[in-house]
Order: C-alpha cells, then sequence, then structure tokens
C-alpha cells in the first residue's frame, strides 16, 4: 500500500462514470473478491446493479453491503468487518456519502489487522499497516473524506468518535458527477455547506498554515460559485463535478489542520438529538461567523480576499449563500423537546474539545450556554 503524509492527496480520476475503474483497477491488481460499502440510493437507481453485472462479467465475485443509513454505528462497522473476513475479501471498495465512504476506510484497515475496530477509536491503538486494497467513489460533495484520514463513527454511547491515520486514506479516488445527480436540492445543500464551512474552518483555524490554505482557498473560490448551480439545476454535470472536487480539497485542508467552532457544535448537536451533519454545521457556521469575523487575523483575512470581500463581509456573503441554496434556519422535528442542559453537556465532553480549542478566538466556559441557546432557539 502507498504511504501517505498530510500534504499528498490520493490519486483520483475524474469522469462521468467513472465508477466502472473500480473493474479495471481490481484486474490490474490481480483481485478477484470485492467487499462493498454501497449507499442504498445506488440500488433504487439501479446503478449497483450495472456494476455488480460488469464486476461478474470480469469474474469478480463480490459481496455488497447496503443495508446501513444514517452516520457509522461501532457495531455496525464491525459486523462489515466481519462479514468481510468472513468473504475473504481482497479489496474493499466505499461508494457513497461520507457514510459510506468511511466505514470502506475503517473495514480496510481493520481487516490489515485481526478483530474489531474497537482498539482504534480515539487513536488508543496504532492502525495496522493497511494490506487491503482500498478504492473510495463518493456521491456526495461535502465530507471530502476521499481525501483524509479522518473517519467518523459514533461509540456504544452513541458520541462521536474517529479512527485516524495514514493507513485510512485510500489507493484511489474515483470522481464520477453521474452519480451525484439523483441527490435532491436540500441534501446538496446541506452537504455543500458541510465542504465550505471544512474549508473555512481549515483556513481560518489556530492550526491553519500554507499547505492547508491552497486547498481551503481554492475550495471556496470553487464550491461558492458551484453549490448554487449545483442545487438549482442537479443535472448540471459541470456543478456537479466541480462540487465533488471543491469537497475534496477542503478534505485535504481539514486532513493537515482539523475544523473548528462550527464542528464543534454541530458534534456536540449529533450527540443530543437527530440531525443532518451539514444541516448542523451550516447553521453553527453562520451563527458563529460573526463572532470569529469580529477578531480578524491574517489567515481570516486572506480567506477574505480569496472571495472579494474583507472580513466584516464575509457573514453577509455566507448568509446570502445560503439563502440562495434555500437552507432553513430551523432544527427538524425532534429538538423540539432538546433540553439545554443536554447541549451544554455535550459541548463539554471530552471528544469536542480539539475543535473547541482549534477555534481562533477563545471559547470560553462562560460563553457555551450563550451557544447552546443560539442553536436551540431554532428549534420547533
Amino acid at each position: 500500500m502507498k504511504n501517505f503524509d498530510s500534504a499528498t492527496v490520493p490519486p483520483f480520476k475524474m469522469e462521468a462514470g467513472s465508477h466502472h475503474h473500480i473493474v479495471d483497477f481490481m484486474q490490474e491488481a490481480g483481485h478477484r473478491r470485492l467487499y462493498l460499502l454501497a449507499d442504498p440510493i445506488l440500488q433504487e437507481t439501479g446503478q449497483l446493479a450495472a456494476l455488480k453485472d460488469k464486476l461478474t462479467a470480469a469474474n469478480i465475485e463480490i459481496c455488497a453491503a447496503g443495508a446501513f443509513s444514517g452516520e457509522p454505528k461501532l457495531a455496525m462497522v464491525n459486523s462489515f468487518i466481519e462479514q468481510a473476513r468472513e468473504f475473504g475479501a481482497d479489496m474493499v471498495a466505499g461508494i457513497g456519502g461520507g457514510s459510506a465512504m468511511d466505514m470502506a476506510k475503517i473495514v480496510a484497515v481493520a481487516l490489515s489487522g485481526e478483530g474489531p475496530a474497537d482498539p482504534y477509536l480515539m487513536m488508543a491503538n496504532p492502525l495496522p499497516e493497511r494490506t487491503m486494497s482500498l478504492v473510495v467513489v463518493p456521491t456526495t460533495a461535502g465530507t471530502g473524506s476521499e481525501l483524509c484520514r479522518t473517519n467518523i463513527l459514533s461509540n456504544e454511547k452513541g458520541r462521536k468518535c474517529w479512527v485516524w491515520g495514514d493507513e485510512a486514506k485510500p489507493d484511489l479516488v474515483l470522481y464520477d458527477p453521474e452519480l451525484s445527480r439523483s441527490l435532491p436540492a436540500h441534501l446538496t445543500a446541506w452537504t455543500g455547506m458541510d465542504a465550505l464551512v471544512h474549508a473555512f474552518e481549515a483556513g481560518s483555524n489556530r492550526y491553519s498554515h500554507p499547505s492547508a490554505q491552497i486547498y481551503a482557498h481554492a475550495a471556496l473560490r470553487l464550491g461558492m460559485t458551484a453549490l448554487p448551480k449545483a442545487v438549482a439545476d442537479g443535472s448540471d454535470l459541470q456543478a456537479r463535478a466541480d462540487m465533488l472536487l471543491a469537497s475534496g480539497w477542503a478534505g485535504a485542508a481539514i486532513d493537515q489542520v482539523g475544523t473548528s467552532i462550527a464542528h464543534y457544535i454541530s458534534h456536540a448537536m449529533a450527540a443530543v438529538a437527530p440531525i443532518h451533519h451539514g444541516l448542523a454545521t451550516g447553521l453553527a457556521f453562520e451563527a458563529t461567523l460573526p463572532l470569529i469575523c469580529a477578531h480578524p487575523t491574517p489567515q481570516l483575512e486572506a480567506i477574505a480576499a480569496a472571495l472579494d470581500t474583507d472580513c466584516s463581509g464575509l457573514p453577509a456573503l455566507f448568509t446570502n449563500l445560503m439563502n440562495d441554496i434555500g437552507i432553513a434556519r430551523t432544527l427538524p422535528e425532534p429538538w423540539t423537546d432538546a433540553k439545554i442542559d443536554d447541549l451544554i453537556h455535550q459541548l463539554q465532553a471530552e471528544e469536542t474539545q480539539s475543535m473547541r480549542l482549534a477555534t481562533p478566538v477563545d471559547i470560553t466556559d462562560d460563553m457555551i450556554p450563550g451557544l447552546a441557546e443560539q442553536m436551540l432557539a431554532m428549534a420547533g
């Protein structure tokens, strides 16, 4: 397997229909047993059946897992690891959003060692050297998981954790804008905001540096133009391709320096009540951006310059974008009965503190109730 450092990205191809290159990759590597994690929507659209036919014609056996929804859970990931091991897979592929790709990456790493994923949570133990080939195909433009080492899942207590390491970077990324055409407008908007916030936070947080900023600024410039087009016209393949690339670049940026306040809040929210990660992140970003912009830094000024504005103009710029792509400032129904103390508790949880500390403005303990109140004001 290839070794990557934080400033490099895996090789990738961008073209309509490119997900069929999985077959080419397997044939070139001499692989014959594919364990595939594929979003359920691929079954509904017939795209998974077409890929299976091509794999079968190439004398490749396939075990496809698609019975999952939402963010990965530890028990679910472990069941896939066991299934892939029993199948005797010699390659793993993930086709879908961040969940499918993260699970595929974790499965491939775990198959290179022994046992389940539990020992690798929160870097408790080093990842085994990956010997299992891995290809991923993103179908949403949001997480950028395909170009980074971080893989998110929930532990047995429902709290977000991650499996992290160079070993989780895939051998090949296939960008296929055809696969993202079926994504509804509201999900295109939510996932797109996640990508843009990734880029913004990587370019502005305390750990940001020039290498990360190259990717972050490029992602912001491309995504700010492409996202409204992709939301307005789902069949616009150029806009879809541009968003896939912007999302990947943003993923490469956070791979080097991480995220900050909007993700700090959205990760805490996910532990309180169900909410789409992109929606939570976008709402938290808009709510806290005035605070960030009230304390300009050279990194923040560089982002503003990349977007042809100044720091004081950034909040309005992103608010106008969110208006254009139709993001409502309301939390979903499960949040109607959410308790502020629960959100405050999650904002104080140990696993979220690295993002809090990365924020370019000090988030003191006495600010946390105000942040929680600000988010819960959108419930109901």
